[in-house]
């Protein structure tokens, strides 16, 4: 695979794939910068509350946050009730969790 300019505008660099592969990040002058880059994760549950959704939605995350560190943003996937006598027993609020994966020292 080559490039077809002199300058990769994905990589900033003059280098190859193939170079990159050999030396694992580019060579040259000051575009030659090496960035990081952050690994989300994903967990998918479900919180219940007796008040609201929004609440069932804050208790998946508030037990989330427990045990995992980094958690950058929730995403509601969806929502649901448990129905008893003919009201309301309980909301359910199915969220995804994204957090960012630490790096190994």
């Amino acid at each position: 695979m080559s490039c077809e300019s002199p300058l990769d505008p994905v990589r900033g660099s003059s280098n190859t794939p193939q170079e990159w592969a050999t030396t694992g990040k580019p060579q040259g002058g000051p575009e030659s910068k090496v960035t990081t880059m952050s690994v989300i994760n994903t967990l998918e549950l479900e919180g219940v509350s007796a008040d609201s959704w929004g609440a069932a939605a804050r208790e998946a995350l508030r037990e989330a946050a427990k045990t995992i560190r980094n958690i950058r943003r929730m995403e509601v996937l969806h929502t649901s009730a448990t129905i008893s006598d003919g009201g309301i027993e309980e909301f359910r609020t199915e969220v995804r969790i994204f957090f960012e994966v630490e790096p190994r020292p």
